[in-house]
């Protein structure tokens, strides 16, 4: 565990359905970044093991805990090599373990890599925590047009039982924290938006690139061909993230205007106006 890394992960949120895995697949593909697939485990178990672990007999606890959260086994990580560089830590502080698991996978996965990173919706209302355990920290917000996000949201398996005012204030609710975050800490976190990373992903990405101090390569433009080959996005998971097996499709952009009737995009933007405004999208119903 002697590499030089740099002192500050990177954490891409926003909504759901927004091109969080897209964005994540991209940037791991600068081969100075390492995103692994989502998994909640840092924030999940914040509540527990904030103070730490006492002593080395409470690691098996831990990691019995750790491979209890959903979608943690699909990095497919061996417990004995966590259980490892755990016992080479000069403490069991929570940020050191949760720094050890990241950097473990990154060694495994990425060993040229000298940053890694984390990719999750839901830490996008969970910045609170990860400020806490990581103040250097730097986030990647990025914004999708809620009228396509809820669209997408109810395309899944997991998003057809939502309502579309459900869908909606979930949208709100997740867009609004991103952009708090983005004002209140500007030098820590930037926003970008979904239309402009799939219509100018050069720029785009260039722009990412510059804030998070790594080099842009053109190979982030064929993260497809990469999820291809080795599957960055697990297997379990690519039926809902079928699209980050092909190239860029700008046809994915306002999608809505055809695929959502009149009563449906009104009720999204009565209830999304203001987050749709704010965030530069025209409403076309108020």
């Amino acid at each position: 565990m002697n590499k030089n890394f740099t002192s500050a992960p990177v954490f891409v949120i926003g909504a759901e359905r927004s091109g969080t895995t897209m964005l994540r697949l991209m940037l791991s593909s600068s081969k100075e970044l390492c995103i692994p697939p989502e998994s909640i485990f840092l924030t999940e178990l914040y509540s527990k093991y904030r103070q730490g672990l006492d002593s080395i007999e409470q690691i098996p606890e831990f990691i019995s805990n750790l491979y209890s959260i959903f979608f943690f086994d699909q990095w497919h990580l061996d417990p004995n090599l966590i259980h490892h560089r755990f016992l080479e830590l000069e403490s069991l502080s929570y940020q050191n373990m949760m720094e050890c698991i990241y950097r473990t996978y990154l060694i495994v996965n990425e060993p040229d890599s000298i940053q890694w990173g984390d990719k999750n919706p839901i830490h996008t209302l969970r910045t609170n925590i990860i400020l806490d355990l990581f103040p250097n920290a730097r986030f990647i917000h990025i914004v999708r047009d809620g009228r396509d996000a809820v669209l997408s949201q109810r395309e899944t398996n997991w998003g057809k039982t939502r309502s579309i005012e459900k869908a909606t204030q979930l949208w709100v609710r997740y867009v609004t924290a991103g952009n708090l975050l983005a004002n209140q800490r500007p030098e820590q976190c930037i926003q970008i938006k979904y239309e402009q990373l799939v219509s100018t992903p050069v720029e785009a990405l260039k722009y990412i690139c510059n804030f998070l101090d790594i080099t842009y390569s053109e190979n982030m433009l064929e993260f497809h061909l990469r999820n291809r080959r080795e599957n960055l996005v697990p297997i379990e998971q690519q039926d809902y993230h079928k699209l980050t097996l092909e190239s860029i499709d700008t046809s994915r952009v306002e999608r809505w205007r055809d695929k959502l009737d009149i009563e449906e995009i009104s009720s999204i933007e009565l209830i999304a106006g203001e987050a749709l405004e704010r965030n530069s999208y025209k409403l076309e119903t108020i």
